[in-house]
């Protein structure tokens, strides 16, 4: 039985595969070419590992491949490590940021496929996104067909760029061209030295990282402290995932939450003006807590990955 994409090793394919992806590999080649090395993948939906295994073995990056399929376990070697599981959106959540993903006709396997797409987009250079043609009519009901068209137009919106279009034939022998479009990364790396004693937040900060509700708008219960960070220049981080009610210096001024990652943590940085800090610095609030997690004194650097807003982003 044919496998649906090429099977690659040692610089060839040796087995057949339903897709095409030879042509599917020049754009996306050209766009790792121009990422400054070292860099990272993260191949969604990798099937038998063909892309996976084309990155690792060219670019000498590190890629995680994950699929549903047994399957994707043929692209291991050295530089691929096989994820073989289901993922949602939260699972991608808890995931390390990568510098670049690929996502190559997958979107429309998720019922939570905007807030996959917000994940997939969550990188820090790329994101390259195959979708299926709206016009294709594979699928069964009218409102299926209806979101591959929404698929379409909310990746459209937000991509730099149309990086070609390749065919997809039916097993009904119907042929489509489905687009394959460029997304900038909407994660900013942003780097500061731990300060603040004891890391712990004021006890006016407490009450509201404990309010009725925080918890599932952050999706954890946060640690009773924030890690304060200071940066060399004040970070740019666009509009906020989550604000919350709050008050300083007895006005109302809400609390503002990015998503942002520590490693595989998820945690959010908060927007501290107003609360003692300058501009330059973030607070850290994460659901342990992190000086003890990371074993962090005052004058460590963190790493920060940082979820900014870009063109059509909709934290909604």
């Amino acid at each position: 039985m044919t496998s649906y994409q090429p099977v690659w090793r040692g610089g060839q394919a040796v087995a057949e595969g339903e897709r095409e992806c030879a042509d599917r590999w020049e754009p996306i080649r050209e766009v790792l070419a121009a990422v400054e090395q070292p860099f990272t993948v993260l191949d969604l939906g990798a099937a038998q590992g063909y892309f996976s295994a084309r990155a690792a073995e060219e670019f000498g990056c590190r890629v995680s491949a994950i699929d549903s399929d047994r399957a994707v376990a043929q692209a291991a070697s050295s530089l691929v490590t096989p994820y073989v599981r289901r993922v949602d959106a939260s699972g991608l959540r808890h995931m390390a940021r990568h510098d670049v993903v690929l996502a190559l006709s997958v979107l429309h396997h998720f019922g939570d496929w905007r807030a996959v797409l917000r994940q997939v987009r969550a990188c820090r250079r790329w994101a390259v996104v195959e979708v299926p043609h709206p016009g294709e009519r594979w699928l069964r009901s009218a409102a299926a067909r209806h979101q591959l068209a929404a698929i379409h137009d909310a990746v459209a919106a937000v991509a730099e760029r149309r990086l070609g279009e390749f065919e997809r034939t039916g097993r009904d022998g119907s042929r489509h061209m489905r687009p394959m479009y460029l997304l900038r990364g909407t994660v900013r790396t942003v780097e500061g030295e731990v300060f603040g004693g004891s890391g712990t937040c004021s006890r006016k900060l407490r009450p509201h990282l404990h309010a009725a509700g925080l918890d599932r708008e952050l999706g954890y219960q946060p640690f009773p402290g924030s890690l304060n960070l200071r940066c060399k220049e004040p970070p740019v981080l666009g509009a906020p995932a989550v604000n919350w009610p709050g008050r300083v210096g007895g006005k109302s001024r809400p609390y503002w939450f990015w998503e942002a990652w520590v490693g595989k943590l998820a945690v959010h940085a908060m927007d501290p003006a107003g609360r003692g800090h300058g501009p330059d610095c973030i607070e850290v609030v994460a659901p342990v807590r992190l000086r003890d997690r990371l074993s962090l004194a005052d004058g460590d650097t963190v790493r920060l990955d940082v979820e900014t807003t870009e063109k059509g982003a909709d934290h909604g």
